[in-house]
């Protein structure tokens, strides 16, 4: 993210360009940088990319091993991969605050600015915990992701908690990917809780699932 406190030599209809910047300002918020612009000098348009054509600006991911991420800052535009060792029980469908976005629990929202019962939007995500055998991360995939990764649809999700019951339901995720391989893609933000990936594309690895299930469940006393 940029911004700029005088006006800048382009128009938005003029992106994307490439520019050269220098004496910016330079924060970071959960691994997002955050450039400020005084000076309308500072900012310089190239006539080419400074780096390989073959390089998609929007949709540019970085291979990253899971204990490099895990022992380094927060991130943006990784991949990563680990082996599925829990599937949290609010994993499936879940209600959320239509102001702050937050999770409600019977209709009642927890944070401060909306305490007590709220209007509340549909909304479906996964909680994982992946293993490479050396560290673990949680990851959080969005509704579309989660989706995609069940092979199913909204309204199929919901059909069949409505019909098994939601236990009986996220024990069927877990049946699913406890053991797989899952290779996972988005931001990671590392703070003193641990590493948490807010993964929005998920995709199984091609491991031999029933191998390293037995060797999970095993290594984590699950029958």
């Amino acid at each position: 993210r940029m911004s700029a406190w005088q006006k800048l030599p382009f128009e938005s209809s003029d992106l994307p360009i490439t520019v050269k910047l220098t004496s910016v300002r330079v924060r970071a918020w959960q691994g997002i940088p955050d450039i400020t612009v005084d000076k309308v000098e500072q900012v310089e348009i190239l006539d080419k990319t400074p780096w390989d054509g073959d390089i998609d600006l929007e949709n540019h991911i970085v291979d990253v091993e899971l204990s490099e991420l895990v022992n380094s800052a927060s991130r943006v535009g990784i991949s990563t991969s680990g082996t599925v060792v829990s599937v949290r029980e609010d994993s499936g469908v879940i209600m959320r605050c239509i102001k702050c976005r937050r999770v409600t629990r019977d209709g009642e929202c927890s944070s401060p600015e909306c305490m007590g019962k709220v209007e509340t939007q549909q909304d479906i995500r996964l909680r994982l915990v992946i293993d490479n055998g050396e560290v673990t991360a949680s990851v959080l995939i969005n509704k579309s992701a989660a989706l995609d990764l069940m092979n199913t649809s909204e309204d199929k999700m919901v059909s069949d908690i409505e019909s098994e019951g939601k236990m009986e339901y996220v024990q069927s995720i877990r049946d699913y990917l406890l053991g797989r391989e899952l290779i996972v893609s988005g931001r990671c933000i590392v703070d003193d809780q641990g590493a948490m990936i807010l993964a929005e594309g998920a995709d199984l690895g091609a491991s031999d699932a029933v191998l390293l299930a037995t060797e999970v469940r095993a290594e984590w006393g699950i029958d």
